[in-house]
């Protein structure tokens, strides 16, 4: 009759559904499903919960894998850091060792120690005095190479003699090197430092002979131990032999007054 007749029934699906029949012209009767309202916000909130759900999941994944490459980072950043303090650790010593070859310990202590006036005056000290015979003219016969070798054969057998006699390298200039013994009396009373005078100049005397024997294949007489090392540096490189050199050595003993000359960047003692 032209009217609108609904249906309600309780089985779409197993889903409670709203029918609605409505003429359609030409056309044979077609049905309406409307979807109750309840069961869309069922659904809607079933889906919220399952999205909150993967979302918690996927962010506490996400945090434990950022805990744990960020504890990776920290164990490495630890492990650097680690390295990095021994290797400052290192070049400090170095460093230490590099500036002792240059300023005496008492001295470097007190000037450590932000001492203003780093001077002290010495009732006795030994001095020697080495210097290369004809050094100039033999370097005119010599290659850069030998030259540089040669000079590093010298300071190294100066530094070694040196520290087993207790001797300082105060400075070099041209070919004469000078030394001092009796620095590291700068602590004691002026009575000790008295009584301590003989035998710094008798270790700086020992010091010059060991040297001159080092230095020269005329005289055997000197330790083993320092043998071996002059012969490992003569015997460094075959196609240059190290060359012989005369030495000559003064020696001096007396008072003196020592100290920092400049404490400012470039320290001079």
């Amino acid at each position: 009759d032209g009217a609108t007749k609904s249906y309600d029934g309780d089985d779409y699906s197993g889903t409670p559904v709203h029918a609605v029949m409505s003429p359609v012209s030409n056309l044979s009767s077609s049905v309406i499903v409307k979807v109750d309202s309840e069961v869309v916000r069922s659904e809607i909130l079933q889906f919220v919960v399952v999205f909150v759900g993967l979302a918690i999941a996927l962010i506490a994944v996400g945090l434990a894998a950022l805990i744990f490459f960020s504890q990776q980072t920290l164990r490495r950043i630890e492990n650097e850091w680690r390295s990095f303090k021994v290797g400052i650790e290192a070049e400090k010593l170095k460093f230490n060792e590099m500036i002792e070859q240059l300023v005496p310990g008492p001295v470097l202590q007190r000037y450590r120690a932000r001492v203003r006036c780093v001077a002290n005056t010495h009732t006795g000290l030994s001095f020697a005095y080495i210097d290369l015979c004809s050094f100039s003219e033999h370097v005119k016969q010599w290659s850069p190479r030998q030259v540089v070798r040669t000079v590093g054969y010298f300071f190294h057998v100066y530094h070694a003699v040196a520290a087993k006699y207790d001797v300082f390298r105060l400075r070099s200039f041209g070919d004469v090197a000078v030394f001092v013994s009796g620095l590291e009396r700068e602590s004691e009373s002026e009575h000790q430092q008295r009584e301590g005078v003989a035998q710094d100049a008798l270790n700086l005397g020992k010091f010059a002979a060991c040297i001159t024997q080092l230095l020269s294949p005329a005289f055997s007489h000197y330790p083993q131990r320092l043998a071996r090392f002059a012969d490992c540096f003569k015997n460094d490189a075959k196609d240059q032999p190290m060359p012989v050199v005369r030495t000559r050595i003064g020696l001096h003993n007396g008072p003196a007054h020592a100290g920092l000359v400049d404490v400012g960047k470039t320290p001079f003692f």
